[in-house]
């Protein structure tokens, strides 16, 4: 079908493109974890592996992609224009990517059944094989990021270590004023300030 073959030409080149989230990210001398630099070089990877093939998973797998990615970079471009946006935003984002994950791993597995079986399936071997293999890594990365960002952040060893951080960043000034340095806001001179009774 000429209109899954464009459609996978766009997904293989907003691989490509993804990289410059990746670039920004380094110039502005942010932390780079290793599931956003592996995500991106093993989804391009993959993207330019089966390009020739267009494998039946493909319609699947460049559906939610599209789907998921634009939910991302909407949230990624509200929070570079300063919107403040609550954090089961940030929740859900990961749990429909877990969700994606987990979906690609099922498709892969079905597909890899279906030729393991002589079932006519149009894919080959090494793709269902690598797709599957791919989704399995994202699953654990994804999961591995869900529960270090959002479930261990709520122990109590978390709630202390926040405490402390927010005992640093909060120190009284000389004209008895508490000066409060909002992450939003690092780097600009508008901090806010709170009297103090």
């Amino acid at each position: 079908d000429a209109r899954l073959n464009v459609w996978y030409l766009f997904f293989t080149l907003s691989k490509a493109l993804e990289l410059l989230d990746t670039m920004f990210i380094v110039l502005r001398k942010q932390r780079l974890i290793t599931l956003h630099w592996v995500h991106h070089v093993l989804t391009l990877t993959y993207s330019w592996y089966v390009f020739g093939d267009v494998p039946a998973t493909a319609r699947w797998m460049v559906n939610m992609n599209f789907l998921i990615h634009s939910m991302m970079y909407t949230y990624y471009a509200l929070k570079a224009m300063r919107f403040v946006i609550p954090r089961v935003v940030n929740i859900t984002i990961t749990s429909l990517q877990i969700a994606q994950m987990f979906a690609g791993l099922f498709i892969n597995y079905l597909a890899l059944h279906y030729k393991l079986s002589g079932i006519p399936c149009d894919l080959s071997k090494r793709v269902a094989i690598f797709g599957f293999s791919l989704y399995f890594l994202f699953f654990i990365l994804f999961m591995n990021f869900f529960i270090r960002s959002y479930v261990l952040k709520s122990t109590p060893q978390m709630i202390k270590l926040h405490q402390k951080e927010y005992k640093s960043i909060c120190k009284p000034d000389i004209n008895q004023n508490t000066r409060f340095k909002n992450d939003y806001t690092k780097g600009f001179s508008n901090d806010i300030a709170k009297k103090t009774m």
